[in-house]
């Protein structure tokens, strides 16, 4: 039976020291950890020919006072976290990691939600990953703009996409709960493989 483990067993919170940058570095640092099982993931893919895909870095700002020292820094981010190519295939997504057992919305930039929106037909989604759980969620880009319709109605919206059929809560956070089975992605000592649940949505 293949070994099962959550993402604290995998060492995500390693490290994490949220400093004088408060709530956004602690998301920073979470992400940096969830940043590095993806790029484990990248490597074993590219070295078996399955796919390339990258990093797109983030533009840190830095944030100074009256005396010129540094106080704070502000992520600048105009697209998504990783584009790349499955074949001839093109692939984009974001990753996010979670706080507790659900993914606050509003953490989706709206620019992010745009460019994926833009991205049309191709391979485009959010990961999700959320703390204690042994999965992460590949959540295609219509269910997750579905989500931010349906909270920003205020009620819950039903989304039709590829055969699948989900009901957005219309809450500001999507949890585990909301998960559909068909967007799970186990996570083992290989890390996230995600690209599994890629090829059942996508085939």
């Amino acid at each position: 039976m293949r070994k099962r483990i959550t993402i604290e067993q995998m060492g995500l919170f390693e490290g994490l020291t949220p400093g004088r940058a408060g709530k956004d570095a602690r998301y920073a640092n979470r992400g940096m950890d969830l940043e590095r099982m993806i790029e484990y993931a990248n490597r074993r893919y590219a070295a078996k020919g399955e796919a390339i895909i990258q990093k797109i870095h983030t533009k840190i700002l830095p944030i100074r006072d009256g005396q010129g020292k540094i106080v704070t820094v502000r992520y600048d981010k105009s697209t998504v976290d990783y584009m790349g190519r499955i074949g001839n295939r093109p692939i984009a997504f974001e990753a996010k990691r979670g706080e507790g057992k659900r993914l606050d919305l509003g953490r989706i930039l709206p620019q992010q939600l745009e460019f994926l929106q833009a991205w049309g037909e191709d391979i485009g989604f959010v990961l999700i990953a959320l703390e204690g759980c042994e999965a992460a969620w590949v959540v295609p880009t219509p269910f997750i703009l579905g989500a931010v319709a349906a909270r920003q109605a205020g009620g819950p919206r039903r989304v039709s996409w590829r055969g699948m059929g989900w009901t957005a809560t219309g809450l500001a956070s999507i949890r585990e709960a909301d998960m559909m089975e068909a967007w799970r992605v186990p996570i083992g000592p290989g890390g996230i493989e995600y690209l599994s649940a890629v090829r059942r949505i996508w085939g």
